[in-house]
């Protein structure tokens, strides 16, 4: 299973509870597994923030 799925089981428990704030927390998202792009697909379907905690450093664009 990846990581996605995993938290989509909780899925049911949003639909019920009704929150009014959702994140979606992770250490960090890798290419290897669910990358980035994959990761804001998926809350911003289902509605959730993003937090990486340990965010991949990228280069400054200037």
């Amino acid at each position: 299973k990846s990581g996605l799925d995993s938290v989509s089981e909780w899925l049911p428990l949003t639909e019920e509870w009704l929150p009014e704030v959702m994140i979606l927390v992770c250490n960090r998202v890798s290419e290897n597994g669910v990358n980035r792009q994959k990761a804001q697909e998926w809350c911003i379907k289902h509605g959730f923030e993003l937090v990486e905690l340990s965010p991949e450093e990228l280069p400054d664009e200037d």
